[in-house]
């Protein structure tokens, strides 16, 4: 006999937004053109608010083989449906020590104490209590609706060139090079239940702390483990140089190879 979740969510959105080109300069001498590229949207949604998104570049073409462009963004994602009403669900992942246990136990200090004993433990447990087996840990996965997760913000960063020169042995050919810089911030995600451990009792995050579940000073009761509910974490940031390249052959009577 089947079992359904009694579960269910939605959100509601309006939006306003405008984009446009602006040629500011064309045909003097070193700019074939110049063009301003520019939007803006104001998104307001039921269940995070108001949240703005932008854009400005610039587009300069020095000639008909080579353009060079900068763009700067900023862009916002709402959390979706799956990640503001999934339902709790147990699961097990992995995670190699308990560090409040007997595992552990030569060296736990007295700062390490404390942060167990804020965790849910007894003075008199720490140290005691046995190990993660077989290197798992139950977990408490989903929405947490209590706190209910937050939108995420990125600024990013582009600037690139295009040079598509005119060669009789290639046809469309294309090169493009572009660096980029991209930060999100409030990044929508979860830990993993050895990163929320190690947060509460090697960084002391309290926050991380209220995440262990512990039942009699254990992590191994059935109703004991770590809860990994989807959450805003700090930021996620990515660094580097994109390259393309498209070539294009004339293959006579076969046709055109790409």
């Amino acid at each position: 006999m089947a079992t359904w979740l009694s579960i269910a969510g939605g959100f509601a959105v309006s939006e306003l937004f405008f984009e446009g080109v602006l040629l500011l300069i064309e045909e003097p001498a070193f700019v074939h053109s110049l063009n301003l590229e520019v939007g803006a949207r104001v998104s307001y949604y039921d269940t995070v608010g108001n949240v703005d998104t932008w854009k400005a570049g610039l587009n300069w073409r020095l000639n008909d083989q080579l353009l060079f462009r900068a763009m700067e963004q900023q862009a916002t994602r709402a959390p979706n449906v799956g990640e503001l009403f999934a339902p709790v669900t147990r699961g097990l992942d992995n995670a190699t020590i308990d560090p409040c246990s007997v595992a552990n136990v030569a060296k736990i200090d007295a700062k390490l104490r404390t942060l167990c004993v804020a965790s849910g433990m007894q003075a008199q447990q720490v140290g005691v209590v046995q190990d993660i087996i077989s290197g798992q840990i139950q977990t408490f996965a989903g929405s947490n609706q209590l706190a209910l997760t937050g939108a995420e913000q990125a600024g990013t960063t582009t600037v690139g060139m295009v040079w598509t020169p005119d060669f009789e042995q290639l046809s469309n050919f294309s090169l493009s090079v572009d660096y980029y810089d991209i930060k999100v911030n409030d990044v929508i995600g979860s830990f993993s239940a050895q990163e929320v451990l190690d947060s509460c009792y090697v960084l002391g995050d309290l926050a991380s702390c209220k995440q262990i579940r512990r039942v009699n000073g254990d992590l191994q009761d059935d109703t004991a483990g770590v809860e990994l509910y989807t959450q805003n974490l700090s930021y996620l940031q990515a660094e580097g140089l994109e390259v393309g390249l498209s070539i294009g052959f004339d293959l006579a009577n076969l046709g055109d190879l790409q």
